[in-house]
Parts: structure tokens; C-alpha cells; sequence
């Protein structure tokens, strides 16, 4: 899901975004980087450590050690040496900061935010830490406290554009859409042009209803990034909905064009050159949506079509059985073979196949089949006639 992927792509933000590098400059100390809060500093003079350059390279030493395991995704190791770390000095705070990350890499999300709140008693900066907290209460499924950490956040900064992202994704998450659009619309105030929170609140207003909105939304995203394959489809879809056969086909000729394995984009354009009567591509798009797998249980009904039209009766009979067996489309198919088995002259099997599609009951099929049913009778009857004319 769209809102999904958007909100751990946020949350799993690099982690020198909350913990600086452990390297300082010649004559750089604890003490003086504790003074330093018009710079930017990532904790305050309650959390420095002695002036003590001795203390300083032991503990920037461990601290390195925790970083190059992070850098190699070696979590259970920085775990390890974090934890030795906080063991050895409990008052370094970005020893805790480390820790958090550790254990939030290793799905100790309890742990994390027991490091965490460790870090704040030692005076890290509120709204970091509070993002990282919140990314642990989303993996634990307490959304309401995630929405609580990421509310602090937006008490100091109200403009805080990944806060109020994380709230539309939770408040979705909590079922209230409105709140979740809204949240989504500001944090587009302060990103107008965020091509991925444009989708999220297009996610969102679909849920709601929404459905010319939508369509603006992902019309807006498409002239900002005309690459994205997801926008793409969606729009195809849209359009063929909208019966715009055309403006469908674009959209759906570039997802492929872009992703020629997408299977849901190559059934979809299946779908639109089927309905433009185009059967000959169709066929081509469908074969290769179902090559790529993927939920291809609507497909079986219009490729059988398009095999019988190629006049692949044999593909199309294979078809037809395979879906049967998925129990999908079964009127459509029991349909298709009643059609097959007319062509070869079995009236008495084609009415056997046209009544299954009668009992399946799906419209519009079902109704299809009982007019055939009588058809089929009627030309059994005219066959009949025939030979008997032809008598000597």
C-alpha cells in the first residue's frame, strides 16, 4: 500500500539525522559542544560529560564501534556494543541515542524507547527523539501513542512537515480519514510539489469517497513525476472507469513501457484494448500479465476470448479449465466453452456447458447462456432437418 510504503520510508530516516557523526575537531570537548545550542546541538548542557579528553576518546571510540556496525546493518553487534557503551557510561547521551537505534534495528521496540526516554532525562532534543519513539509505537501497533509523539512534535514546530505526513499515515491507520486528509493537505502546504504525499492523500480521499478529488490529485502527481508507475496505473484505471479509452491507453502503455513485468499494468492494458475491440493486442497484454503472475483471477474470461478470436480454441479450453478449477468467472467461462463446442458442431455439450453457466448465476452471463440454450436447440433441431432433407 501506497500510505505504507510512504510512512517507513519516512520514518527510517538516516540515522545522522538524529545522532551527529562521532567525529569532533582537534580541541573540540564535551563541555564545549554542550554550550553550543545556537548551533544546532543534539543535547544540552545538562547531558556533558567532565572535560576529560581521556573519557572523551574512550567513549567516542566505543561510540565509532556501535556506528560501523549500524553502517553495515550489523545490528545484533552495534546492539552489543551500544549496550556496553550505556554500561560503561551511563551518562553519555548519544551512548542512549545509539542504544534506541540498536534496539529499534533489532525489533526491540520497548527497549528503544526505554533507551530513548533515557536520552531525554540526559536532555536530547525532544523532537528527534520523539520521532524515533513514534516509529517504534507504529511497529508495535500503538498508533495512539504514535499520534502522541508525533502531536508533541507539532506543539514546538506546527510546520513540521514529516510530523504532520506520519499523523496523516496514522490517523488513516485509526480509520478517521478526515483528520488523516487534513494532516496530508498541510504537510502539502509545506510541500506542495511532494509527489508521494500527494498519492497518500489521494489514497485517502478514495476511502472517503472522493473520487473526482482523486483523480485531480493523481492528474497533479502525473504532470509532476510522469514516470511514476504507480500514478500510471491508478489513472489507467480511473479512465477506463471513466470509459476515456484513450487517455486510459497513455497511461497504461508508459507503466508498461516503464515496468514491462508489472502484471496488475498489463492486465489493465489487456483490459482497455479488449473493450476498444482490439482483441489481437489484448491477447498479447494478458499472456504477459499472466506470465508475471501476480492477482490475475478477472483475467480468465477475456483471454479465453481472445484465444478463442485468434483461434486458438486448445489455449482457450486450457484457459477455461483453470479458471473453472479457481472457481472464478465461471459463467463467463462455462460461456466460452459452450461458444467453442458450437463451433464444432457439440449442440448437446455446448446446452451441458451453457446450463453450468446458467447455474453459476453471474450476470451478465448467466442470462447470455440461457438465450444460447435455446439457440443451441434450435440449431440442433435445423441440423436435424438438414440431414433429413439430404435423404435420398
Amino acid at each position: 500500500m501506497r500510505i505504507k510504503t510512504l510512512v517507513y520510508k519516512r520514518l527510517l530516516w538516516s540515522f545522522l539525522a538524529l545522532v551527529p557523526s562521532s567525529g569532533m575537531s582537534p580541541g573540540t570537548t564535551f563541555a564545549s559542544m554542550a554550550t553550543a545550542n545556537h548551533a544546532g546541538d543534539w543535547y544540552n548542557t545538562a547531558a556533558a560529560l567532565d572535560d576529560d579528553a581521556a573519557l572523551e576518546s574512550k567513549t567516542e571510540a566505543l561510540a565509532s564501534t556501535v556506528e560501523r556496525h549500524l553502517a553495515a546493518r550489523d545490528y545484533a553487534s552495534a546492539n552489543a556494543s551500544a549496550l556496553e557503551l550505556t554500561g560503561r557510561y551511563p551518562r553519555f547521551l548519544k551512548g542512549w541515542l545509539l542504544l534506541g537505534y540498536s534496539r529499534s534495528m533489532t525489533a526491540d521496540f520497548v527497549g528503544s524507547n526505554e533507551a530513548y526516554d533515557r536520552a531525554l532525562e540526559l536532555g536530547a532534543k525532544p523532537d528527534l527523539v520523539h520521532s524515533r519513539k513514534a516509529y517504534n509505537h507504529v511497529k508495535l501497533g500503538d498508533f495512539g501513542e504514535a499520534r502522541r509523539c508525533y502531536r508533541s512534535i507539532l506543539e514546538g514546530k506546527p510546520m513540521d512537515g514529516e510530523a504532520l505526513v506520519q499523523l496523516g499515515y496514522i490517523e488513516g491507520r485509526l480509520g478517521d480519514y478526515d483528520a488523516s486528509a487534513d494532516y496530508y493537505r498541510r504537510a502539502l502546504d509545506v510541500t506542495p510539489d511532494d509527489v508521494d504525499i500527494i498519492v497518500a492523500l489521494a489514497t485517502v480521499e478514495a476511502k472517503k469517497g472522493g473520487n473526482g478529488t482523486v483523480k485531480e490529485l493523481l492528474e497533479k502527481a502525473n504532470l509532476l513525476d510522469p514516470d511514476n508507475t504507480e500514478v500510471l496505473g491508478r489513472l489507467g484505471v480511473i479512465y477506463i472507469k471513466e470509459e476515456k479509452h484513450e487517455a486510459a491507453l497513455d497511461m497504461l502503455e508508459r507503466l508498461v513501457s516503464l515496468d514491462p513485468e508489472d502484471a496488475k499494468g498489463q492486465r489493465n492494458l489487456g483490459a482497455v484494448r479488449y473493450k476498444m475491440g482490439d482483441k489481437g493486442r489484448a491477447l498479447e497484454a494478458f499472456e504477459k500479465a499472466k506470465r508475471h503472475g501476480g492477482d490475475v483471477d478477472d483475467l480468465y474470461g477475456p483471454l479465453a476470448d481472445c484465444y478463442i478470436a485468434a483461434g486458438r480454441n486448445a489455449d482457450a479450453l486450457g484457459v477455461i479449465r483453470e479458471g473453472i478449477g479457481k472457481g472464478v468467472q465461471e459463467a463467463w467461462l462455462y460461456s466460452l466453452w459452450g461458444n467453442v463446442l458450437e463451433d464444432e458442431g457439440d449442440y448437446d455439450g455446448a446446452i451441458a456447458k451453457f446450463s453450468l453457466a446458467v447455474r453459476a448465476g453471474e450476470t451478465p452471463w448467466s442470462e447470455y447462456a440461457e438465450k444460447q440454450i435455446a439457440r443451441q436447440s434450435d440449431l440442433k433441431e435445423r441440423e436435424r432437418i438438414m440431414e433429413g432433407r439430404m435423404q435420398p
